[in-house]
């Protein structure tokens, strides 16, 4: 699992919170991205089953609800989509298919929550093969 950079309304990125008030903190207004790869052939090496794989997805929904640590208190899943090939090794490559989930913020400092954001999936045309699944959107 690998994230990625905050997406952020007023263009400071992931600037650090204690130069800022709580309310004016930029993270706190920020949509932070994050992508995963599973890999079946890996997973079939090390006797991971689709039951596993279930209750991973399962886990992965609800596990900021399970864990309000001080440092994580309102982080939360807005989105997450899962790309399933037909075909072991894939039917399309990753970045094709991660590019299409596009987040905007609104390009000025005016973001004060997730509703502020918009999040476009283009489910059209999928590559033959390979189905878009939405757990949480």
């Amino acid at each position: 699992m690998r994230s990625g950079s905050p997406v952020c309304s007023d263009g400071i990125g992931g600037a650090p919170c204690h130069r800022y008030w709580a309310n004016d903190c930029p993270a706190a207004r920020c949509v932070y991205r994050g992508e995963g790869h599973f890999s079946a052939p890996l997973a079939a090496r090390t006797g991971v089953t689709s039951d596993d794989l279930t209750m991973f997805w399962r886990a992965f929904t609800l596990m900021f609800d399970h864990d309000r640590a001080a440092a994580r208190g309102e982080l939360n899943f807005r989105g997450l989509y899962v790309a399933t090939h037909d075909d072991p090794y894939g039917k399309a490559p990753a970045r094709q298919l991660l590019d299409r989930i596009i987040v905007k913020g609104p390009g000025d400092a005016t973001a004060r929550t997730f509703h502020d954001y918009h999040v476009a999936v283009d489910e059209t045309e999928l590559p033959q093969g390979v189905t878009l699944t939405t757990l949480i959107g």
